[in-house]
């Protein structure tokens, strides 16, 4: 799973037909909660697809992120676990919570690092 940056309007290919990367600015590997909150957020995810995310939609998994690392009894109703194939463990532990706090990591060098006039996010994952 991760979020890519790509400037605003650009496609795979440029005009000269030649490729346009999209740069990587977030990697998750086995946090299937981060997963589920996108596949919701977005009405599923197929796999290898990119989806635009919105800053607010980044603001609000950040702000539910924090809530969730405040008190872990609000975990499985917040950001439940997600059970699939390669999707990683279902326990509310430690490798859990750290993973909420690498994503706020994430979030919070995109949100404060990304000109959200000129550039999107992109959510993807392939399993």
């Amino acid at each position: 799973m991760y979020l890519c940056v790509r400037k605003i309007g650009e496609t795979e290919n440029n005009d000269d037909g030649e490729y346009v990367g999209h740069k990587e600015v977030g990697y998750w590997r086995k946090v299937n909660q981060i997963h589920k909150y996108f596949d919701n957020l977005i009405g599923g995810i197929e796999n290898c697809e990119d989806y635009v995310i919105t800053q607010e939609q980044l603001e609000d998994l950040h702000h539910t992120c924090k809530v969730v690392l405040a008190d872990h009894d609000l975990a499985e109703h917040l950001l439940p676990t997600t059970s699939g194939c390669f999707f990683g463990g279902l326990d509310y532990d430690d490798y859990y919570f750290k993973s909420l706090e690498h994503t706020l990591e994430i979030l919070e060098n995109v949100l404060t690092g990304t000109d959200f006039t000129k550039f999107e996010i992109l959510y993807g994952a392939s399993w």
